[in-house]
């Protein structure tokens, strides 16, 4: 039987197959689901049933109630509901004595806000989470791993299928998603997924290593610092995840079986801004350092992805800029300043005053990695961003003074954000691992060579993330007049920054070569007038 045979005979038994079930028969899994995750396309599960609320978050758009369900798109809200009745969770209000329902995420529709007073009624409508027009389907139990090997280049990936679901109905989308996963890039190359830490003997280092060991991205973790770490990769090697742990020896040969075939090199070596030293002490200490790593990423590993928790970061990435310009590297996409931890604490900031849970909530983080210069994004708070000037105000000089008030905490003792810092680090790195597997709409915010504004060549901005590092540039959503001003006064600090990098690898008597393109039209000249910013600017620059 030749090819063409088999494949008409294929597509006869998925067609008889797929007409004997209903629609609403179908089982789905939960990364099926997860998919839909944006108010234009809101799919949730709860009480294994699969629920298109697409229309009902149309309906109810820029109500507040619809926030804890656009908060919730893609994931299982079975604790909202009380699994033996199959109904929304009651409670004995402590004022009223009324049973009115449970809702500690917020309002929701048919639930409002008024369910507290004694005049509550239940509404007089099916409501939605009884709604059977809303049903897609049922969500699987019991996922069924399946194991495919390209026996063309070595590369494996285990994918997930129902157990429930009869004959072949979902395999043409399989082999789609195997076909995306194998499809071979610039940048994946090798078998494996190799992520290399410099500085993991650090406490940033530790808590790294650790998170990413939890990683199911990740095949082969390789840990280096200029003391030995080896009892720290021994020790992770004890989790049982798949994720190996190696560790270089101190010295050019273990640094080198650290970097070579790694994707991914993460820095955190070098002193914290908490030591206590002198500024300036701290930024040609960690210069030094950084820049005897870069040197040696760009002669063993100069495809990789190198991302820095080293501060300062609005000093050093500059520098390492430079150093990979004079080794005639130009391609700044792969370049990353980590400001993770900036939108971590923002998102819990802004979550205590909104309710809701801090890994629903998205605000970016723009400027720079300072306290003077970085600038939250509230008025972009993402699903919802109900805040008052006041609130706002009291939330940014949180996010602006955190690091100072996390080491008074320690009152002088070693130490300071570096769990956090860890985390947040982890965080980007998974993100940069989901790009080079071509997941679409990674989007991290980081500080990156970048003319988002003309004004400066750095900048910390939204960046969508790709096979090639930096797949575009966001820009700079609008801005309200408070968060303009903001920005506008990290701009010259964030221009000083940058010479500064610059000269540590140049010398103070050469200039850099890099310069952004002039935007005369009206955007360029808003950044000082303190009104809204455009986000129609060059997502590109040229170099020379």
């Amino acid at each position: 039987m030749d090819s063409s045979e088999g494949e008409t005979r294929y597509s006869e038994d998925v067609e008889n197959d797929d007409s004997k079930y209903g629609d609403k028969d179908r089982y789905y899994l939960p990364t099926e689901v997860a998919v839909h995750n944006t108010p234009d396309d809101c799919w949730v599960s709860y009480l294994y049933g699969v629920y298109d609320l697409t229309e009902l978050c149309k309906t109810w758009r820029n109500a507040r109630e619809i926030c804890p369900i656009i908060a919730n798109a893609g994931k299982d809200i079975s604790h909202w509901f009380d699994h033996s009745r199959g109904d929304i969770k009651h409670q004995v209000h402590r004022v009223t004595g009324a049973l009115v329902p449970f809702c500690p995420h917020g309002p929701i529709p048919h639930v409002g806000i008024t369910s507290s007073v004694l005049s509550w009624r239940p509404v007089d409508r099916c409501p939605w989470w009884l709604d059977d027009k809303y049903k897609k389907g049922k969500l699987t139990k019991n996922p069924r791993p399946c194991r495919i090997i390209n026996t063309l280049t070595g590369c494996r990936a285990i994918i997930s299928r129902s157990s429930c679901t009869r004959g072949f109905s979902n395999s043409m989308k399989y082999f789609e998603l195997c076909r995306r996963f194998f499809g071979l890039t610039q940048t994946v190359k090798s078998k494996s997924m190799k992520v290399a830490v410099l500085g993991a003997g650090g406490r940033t280092g530790n808590a790294l290593s650790f998170f990413l060991k939890h990683c199911s991205l990740i095949d082969e973790l390789a840990l280096y610092d200029v003391t030995p770490v080896c009892h720290v990769a021994m020790e992770l090697n004890h989790v049982d995840t798949k994720c190996r742990v190696a560790a270089g020896l101190p010295g050019d040969e273990g640094l080198k079986s650290v970097l070579e075939d790694s994707k991914i090199v993460v820095i955190t070596a070098g002193l914290p801004s908490s030591d206590g030293k002198d500024h300036n002490d701290i930024l040609m200490t960690n210069a030094e350092i950084l820049a005897h790593y870069i040197l040696s990423i760009i002669k063993h590993s100069p495809r990789a992805l190198v991302a820095v928790a080293t501060s300062p970061i609005n000093h050093l990435i500059p520098m390492a800029g430079e150093l990979y310009k004079r080794y005639g590297i130009f391609d700044y996409n792969r370049l990353f300043g980590i400001t993770t931890l900036d939108c971590v604490r923002a998102n819990t900031f802004a979550a205590g005053i909104l309710g809701f849970e801090p890994e629903y909530l998205v605000v970016p983080v723009i400027g720079g990695s300072c306290s003077r210069t970085r600038v939250p994004l509230f008025s972009q708070t993402q699903p919802c961003n109900e805040f008052t000037n006041e609130e706002i105000s009291k939330l940014t000089h949180a996010v602006r003074m955190a690091e100072e008030e996390v080491t008074k905490e320690y009152k002088g003792r070693m130490g300071g954000p570096s769990l956090t810092m860890g985390f947040a680090t982890a965080r980007f790195c998974m993100s940069l691992c989901k790009g080079l597997q071509d997941q679409r709409g990674v989007v991290e915010c980081a500080y990156v060579r970048s003319c988002v504004l003309p004004e400066v060549t750095y900048l910390t901005a939204p960046v969508e993330l790709g096979p090639d590092g930096i797949q575009r540039h966001l820009g700079i959503p609008p801005l309200t007049n408070y968060e303009c001003k903001l920005l506008d006064d990290a701009i010259p600090i964030i221009k000083n920054s940058i010479r500064t990098g610059e000269a540590l690898a140049l010398g103070p008597r050469v200039n850099s070569t890099e310069m952004c393109p002039t935007c005369h039209d009206d955007c360029h000249q808003e950044v000082s007038r303190n009104v809204r910013l455009s986000n129609e600017r060059p997502s590109t620059c040229p170099t020379s």
